[in-house]
């Protein structure tokens, strides 16, 4: 059964990952436009979450499995761009940027299905917003 309480803490995981986002963007270019290639990602929330009661409460369900599966490429497309970022390769970024966007929207939509795995949990009609794949 999906309770308030997991959909609360799944609605906190997506918009931790929102913010987490966002201030790679900023980052990335900020090394872009500054040159300033000590600058790197502030920590991932999300990843403790999934590494910790995230992984207890659902680490059994199939799609806690792929949602590890898309945090771990959004990660790694995050972390290729800030290479590229940092040997100015502002082209290749940009380029990229929407790779990027991508994982990151299916790392969302997998923890919409979990929200929505649970008898009577129905994420997408109670509270769509929690969703969006904007950052808020």
């Amino acid at each position: 059964m999906c309770t308030t309480t997991d959909k609360l803490a799944l609605r906190a995981a997506t918009r931790s990952h929102h913010r987490w986002m966002a201030s790679v963007t900023q980052t990335i270019e900020a090394v872009l436009t500054h040159q300033d290639s000590t600058t790197d990602f502030p920590p991932c929330r999300f990843g403790h979450w999934f590494r910790s009661s995230g992984g207890a409460q659902y680490g059994l369900q199939a799609a806690f499995v792929q949602l590890g599966l898309h945090h771990d490429a959004v990660h790694r497309i995050a972390d290729e761009l800030l290479a590229l970022a940092r040997l100015g390769r502002a082209d290749d970024v940009r380029h990229r940027m929407p790779e990027l966007t991508l994982a990151s929207n299916f790392m969302v939509g997998t923890l919409g299905v979990l929200m929505a795995a649970g008898e009577g949990c129905h994420p997408c009609t109670e509270h769509p917003e929690s969703l969006s794949t904007q950052p808020g």
